[in-house]
């Protein structure tokens, strides 16, 4: 399933709804039996002068979640060009247990996260390598 979020949202360091440096409040009812389920639970920009995002990857699941990836997508649009360019990054989650999360960070080069006009695709476990109740919650997308 796939989540716009508006950019004011970003821009004033709200982040899906969850105060900045609270764990994500997940209903333990949401937990499926017998399998890990990743998703995106909270994103968090760093300060107006970073080009960073925080990403907290929660596993709503019964059962632990090996390593995986989480994959960033950002398409950045060339007026002069008519078109966009994709910029792909991957970077590590270690192991999450089920009920918890773990933070990762993207800081990525060549490319702003925030320019009008840029949109970025952040995607859980990006290399299906963790069997998980629901695949179809793995993905958010932003536009600016």
């Amino acid at each position: 399933m796939k989540t716009t979020i508006k950019t004011a949202l970003c821009a004033l360091g709200i982040s899906l709804g969850l105060l900045a440096g609270m764990q994500p409040k997940v209903d333990a009812s949401d937990q499926t039996k017998g399998a890990p389920d990743l998703f995106i639970a909270q994103l968090q920009p760093g300060a107006s002068y970073e080009n960073k995002m925080s990403v907290y990857v929660y596993n709503k699941g019964n059962k632990s979640a090996s390593a995986s990836y989480l994959g960033v997508n950002v398409y950045t649009w060339i007026p002069k060009f008519r078109s966009s360019i994709l910029h792909t990054y991957k970077i590590a989650t270690p192991a999450i247990a089920p009920g918890t999360g773990q933070w990762v960070s993207i800081v990525p080069y060549q490319v702003s996260l925030f320019s009008p006009g840029t949109s970025v695709q952040y995607i859980a476990d990006v290399d299906n390598t963790v069997t998980e109740s629901d695949e179809t919650n793995n993905e958010i997308d932003l536009s600016y």
